[in-house]
């Protein structure tokens, strides 16, 4: 298990090449002079076979208990079985979410504002069934400096888009 915090760190560990495609263009859109802005960020840039596998999370505030998935794409979706777009991260409204890789990592980049990476075995109980996953979780900010969107996306290692029906709960 490795999980890492911080723009050269991160990089260096990300394996998935789509993942790595995400951060690469994340770079671009002006991480690497700062801070990448939200206005610069445009997914219909990224490599189409990157979209299903992206997921977006807004933040109004920075608490994890604010945030809402504004984008979950449909590997995601596939891969825990159910369509959770819209939903704000809580256990009332997804079940057992606070348990998640996904909220440990928003957590540590809503405290440092820095992107994140996780590769282990996952902990959210609608993933449990596969033996690995790699993550990428990375700030996009608005033009006065605050931290409105968490951009990021998964790779669960042997999972086969299609194998699982899913629904919005």
């Amino acid at each position: 298990m490795s999980q890492a915090t911080g723009q050269s760190s991160v990089k260096a560990l990300v394996q998935h090449p789509l993942l790595k495609e995400l951060y690469e263009y994340w770079e671009r859109a002006g991480a690497s002079g700062g801070r990448a802005l939200k206005s610069k960020f445009d997914p219909v840039d990224l490599p189409a076979a990157l979209w299903p596998r992206l997921h977006m999370i807004d933040v109004p505030e920075r608490r994890v208990g604010s945030c809402r998935n504004r984008l979950l794409g449909t590997y995601v979706v596939d891969a825990v079985g159910k369509d959770f777009t819209g939903r704000r991260l809580v256990d009332d409204e997804i079940p057992s979410v606070s348990t998640s890789i996904t909220y440990r990592l928003l957590q540590q980049l809503l405290a440092s504002a820095q992107p994140q990476h996780y590769l282990g075995p996952p902990s959210f109980e609608l993933s449990n069934r596969f033996a690995a996953h790699e993550q990428i979780l990375l700030p996009l900010f608005d033009g006065a400096g605050a931290l409105v969107v968490a951009v990021g996306a998964l790779d669960y290692q042997g999972f086969e888009p299609g194998l699982f029906d899913h629904k919005r709960d």
